[in-house]
């Protein structure tokens, strides 16, 4: 808009308009000049260049939300295959260690060892039970 001065006459009423402003406000400068076409053009590509730096910035969040969540049902996907693979080697038990005689060996062994130390266990206990009745 091209720089029109006006004065304002204190003797007038404060909150009346001056002519010449009434006149700026029903016509406009219709012709802009040459300044203002450049700092509107130069306006133009500020907020194109800041419209751009949003949507990169848009954009990369995007793909790193999308890359997070692939990961995340990946990780999912791999948690759910191995805990149903568990699942299915947890039923095999009695059938691998049935098959296999070293395992069976191993398991017995063990039982007979444990069963022979709560034995012990209960002797060693009924002893000192039996030193404190003296």
């Amino acid at each position: 808009m091209a720089n029109r001065t006006t004065t304002i006459d204190p003797t007038n009423d404060p909150d009346e308009l001056s002519a010449a402003e009434l006149e700026e406000l029903h016509d406009p400068d219709d012709n802009p000049d040459e300044a203002d076409v450049d700092a509107s053009e130069h306006n133009v590509n500020i907020a194109a260049v800041i419209c751009g730096v949003v949507c990169g910035v848009l954009l990369i969040g995007a793909i790193c939300w999308l890359v997070a969540r692939s990961r995340e049902h990946r990780e999912d996907h791999e948690i759910r295959r191995d805990f149903e693979a568990l699942k299915r080697n947890v039923k095999r038990v009695p059938e691998l260690v049935s098959e296999n005689d070293d395992v069976r060996k191993a398991v017995k062994t063990i039982s007979t060892h444990m069963r022979d130390m709560r034995d012990d266990a209960q002797d060693a206990f009924d002893r000192a039970h039996d030193a404190l009745r003296r």
